[in-house]
């Protein structure tokens, strides 16, 4: 109508579609039924070879979309998360990634996250709601993809398999990860998505969200509203969450690892940025040059250095001088900041832990 000044009823646009046998993607299964009724009426009275191969071809659609077998719920809360990312335009001009995770038992939204990009960031986010809202489930059922699946070593003979950074932490937590490569095992999460894409758009907009970081926000009352409409009440005591982890171990097993090689200058490059590894009592390590080592991000955002089994801090380097000493005078001079020294009955994580993880895996391996 904006475009071109015609004014068409969405009955009588529902109407015409009818008519030349078009149905929305959002068609109910009795509106399938029926034109799947009236496309076999007209086969039998068909008599062209050509058309009647077009109806059965249409049937034949009809059918696939329809396959979708009916599975009984999983019986306990927490028992099964379905997850998934779905791409939309959630806002005009922005394609986001929705990371979502839904409860097999009661269809409780338990995580939403939005990202640019299908990352393993957004799967954090969304096990940390879980974590903090509810506890370590049982299992996650998901697509078969690469943040979800584990991979083998190089090495043939060697028949331990490591997993990816998102199924090692799922792997500490004691969560089993199913995958499937069939959209229709998971349709509890794949029917969220097609409801999450017709009505949020609609929501985002009425509450003038304009970029991602306001809408992740909105999510958290959102995702209390959409729960209070469609979530099954299941008694509270049918749940098998088990006791939510502390911030500690949270901020531990959600962490990312990356492998780096001490530079000729003892620094470590992370994110285009340099650090030098400090220890507790905040004195700079300078390791030999092609030295291996594991930074670890921890989920609230900390860097930690390991190298030789041994953990560090990561102090990063300046790109300038803060003082001049030939041309500040000493008033001038800026008083510098007293590092915090890294204190494991302070710090959000312990050190042993961390030690611990990091000799667990194998460096080369994390993606």
């Amino acid at each position: 109508e904006s475009d071109f000044g015609i004014k068409i009823s969405d009955t009588t646009l529902n109407n015409w579609m009818r008519a030349e046998d078009v149905l929305s993607p959002k068609a109910r299964r009795k509106t399938k039924k029926a034109l799947k009724k009236k496309l076999k009426e007209r086969l039998k009275d068909t008599a062209s070879e050509k058309a009647r191969n077009e109806i059965k071809e249409s049937i034949s659609i009809l059918d696939e979309q329809d396959a979708h077998p009916r599975r009984p719920r999983s019986k306990y809360a927490g028992e099964m998360i379905q997850m998934d990312a779905s791409s939309f335009h959630w806002i005009e001009g922005e394609v986001w990634h929705l990371h979502v995770a839904i409860d097999d038992a009661d269809g409780k939204v338990v995580g939403a996250y939005f990202d640019r990009q299908e990352t393993l960031k957004g799967y954090y986010e969304v096990l940390y709601q879980i974590l903090i809202n509810h506890g370590i489930p049982a299992m996650f059922y998901t697509d078969r993809r690469t943040v979800f699946e584990y991979k083998r070593k190089d090495k043939p003979s060697d028949a331990e398999d490591t997993f990816t950074q998102f199924s090692y932490a799922c792997h500490n937590l004691g969560i089993e990860i199913k995958t499937t490569s069939v959209p229709q095992a998971k349709g509890r999460v794949e029917r969220l998505n097609q409801t999450l894409q017709s009505r949020l758009p609609v929501e985002l907009r009425h509450a003038h969200i304009t970029n991602i970081e306001e809408a992740n926000v909105f999510l958290n009352s959102y995702i209390k509203k959409y729960n209070n409409q469609f979530a099954l009440r299941l008694n509270s005591t049918k749940s098998v969450y088990e006791k939510q982890p502390s911030m500690e171990k949270i901020n531990r097993t959600l962490a990312v690892l990356s492998t780096r090689t001490i530079d000729s200058g003892h620094c470590i490059r992370f994110k285009d940025k340099f650090y030098f590894p400090v220890t507790e009592n905040g004195d700079r390590r300078y390791f030999s040059g092609k030295t291996k080592c594991m930074v670890i991000e921890t989920f609230d955002g900390q860097l930690l250095a390991n190298v030789d089994d041994k953990l560090y801090l990561m102090e990063e380097v300046a790109e300038h001088e803060l003082v001049s000493k030939e041309f500040d005078a000493p008033e001038e001079a800026p008083k510098k900041e007293k590092k915090k020294v890294y204190s494991s009955n302070e710090s959000s994580m312990e050190k042993s832990q961390l030690c611990e993880l990091c000799c667990k895996t194998k460096a080369p391996l994390w993606c």
